[in-house]
């Protein structure tokens, strides 16, 4: 119980040491400091500290001629008192702070005028390496506001530790995911089920011959393998965005995703969406 009242106190502005305080002199009556501290377990150097900040809150009143005496002013006085000064000293510094705000306003030199984007989009795009097709493709599912439709081929372009950011950022924010993997895929799980566990769909296909990403049915990326300057396997990323020219593949991934099969599923199982 005394500690969900400190807390209470404490949401209120006082310290906690303010607050055991003040509670244990309400309980106990009139204490010396000393008395306080072991009543209400506050270590004696921070003691005349909590008083002295409770007394000049209206929490608390002192006196005495020797030793001085501390006791708790009535909570049906004090806290109403105190809601009222927390009340007022937040207007004060809500004015202070939107004077400050209009004396900034009238100083600070005013940005300069934005660049006009170029009216022109390249509707095709062609990238070259793995880590800038998976920079590409963490932009496109971040931009995504309604549907991203994925599918994975034996290769991959993203660090282990990244492969379902992108994705369950996405399901975050309310987005569809759709994803289908390459049979060969389904060894790893922690390819494919993370996507899953966050409320994306995944399916298996064996025959779809792309590695792709939708969005919104108005942009895609098309990810293929290519030789790269070493003589090794690189990888080239078409950016197409246009909706006239994203209509086909989309169109693909709906026909290969209504005969693909769920996860758990035998290889002889299509599911209809």
């Amino acid at each position: 119980m005394d500690d969900t009242i400190t807390e209470r106190l404490v949401e209120l502005g006082l310290t906690r040491n303010e607050a055991r305080a003040y509670l244990s002199l309400l309980r106990h009556g009139r204490r010396s400091a000393a008395e306080v501290a072991e009543a209400a377990g506050i270590p004696r150097p921070k003691v005349y500290e909590a008083l002295n900040a409770l007394e000049r809150r209206g929490f608390v009143r002192s006196g005495g001629q020797r030793v001085r005496a501390f006791e708790a002013v009535h909570s049906e006085v004090a806290l109403p008192e105190w809601v009222s000064r927390r009340d007022q000293e937040r207007k004060l510094e809500a004015e202070r702070e939107q004077r400050l705000a209009d004396e900034l306003s009238a100083t600070l030199p005013s940005p300069p005028e934005p660049t006009p984007a170029p009216a022109h989009t390249e509707l095709i795009d062609v990238t070259e390496g793995r880590e800038e097709t998976a920079g590409l493709y963490e932009d496109l599912v971040a931009r995504t506001n309604r549907t991203v439709d994925v599918s994975y081929a034996g290769f991959g372009v993203r660090p282990r530790e990244r492969w379902a950011d992108a994705e369950r950022g996405a399901l975050d924010r309310g987005v569809r995911v759709r994803v289908l993997f390459a049979p060969e895929l389904l060894d790893d799980p922690a390819r494919w089920r993370p996507v899953e566990e966050a409320g994306g769909a995944v399916r298996i296909s064996a025959t779809f011959p792309l590695k792709l990403a939708i969005r919104d049915g108005e942009e895609a990326l098309v990810v293929l393998l290519s030789e790269a300057r070493d003589g090794g396997e690189g990888v080239r990323t078409v950016a197409i965005r246009h909706p006239d020219l994203v209509a086909p593949l989309q169109l693909l991934f709906q026909q290969e995703w209504r005969r693909a099969r769920a996860v758990d599923t035998s290889p002889d199982t299509a599911q209809e969406e």
